[in-house]
């Protein structure tokens, strides 16, 4: 959460979020050992948003996207916010989300060990991936 996300946890001072001038280019997060369950709000962006999950040796382990959920606003307002998130039991390395056009924000980053299964969703009510979900 930060401050472009309008009043929704307080003023949003204490968090952090991770901004790229080149949507394109992506964010990847990589976690020093592998863990179970990853989860992560794509909260700004242009064009279409795709999030990619990564297991041992960086071998991809599913995509969804590129999905329309970008408003074209970064001015306060968090309709097009959206979790991605993923689940795996051999392990999960790294995550990477990107956009198709300008800039790019990621908040809420989470990842650990997950201890329950989690559902698969349909993204946009399209094709299900057993291991991603969006909401």
């Amino acid at each position: 959460m930060d401050a472009d996300d309008g009043v929704i946890d307080g003023s949003g001072t204490f968090a952090s979020s991770w901004f790229v001038a080149n949507g394109a280019t992506g964010v990847t997060f990589t976690f020093p050992t592998p863990v179970t369950a990853v989860g992560c709000v794509w909260t700004d962006g242009g064009g279409t948003t795709t999030f990619e999950a990564f297991g041992p040796g960086m071998a991809s382990l599913d995509t969804i996207g590129p999905v329309s959920i970008a408003d074209g606003s970064n001015l306060g307002e968090t309709a097009e916010d959206r979790f991605f998130g993923v689940k795996a039991p051999h392990g999960i390395v790294a995550i990477k989300l990107s956009n198709s056009s300008g800039g790019m924000e990621v908040d809420h980053v989470q990842y650990g060990f997950a201890a329950t299964p989690v559902p698969a969703l349909s993204p946009l009510g399209s094709v299900t991936l057993p291991a991603l979900m969006l909401l």
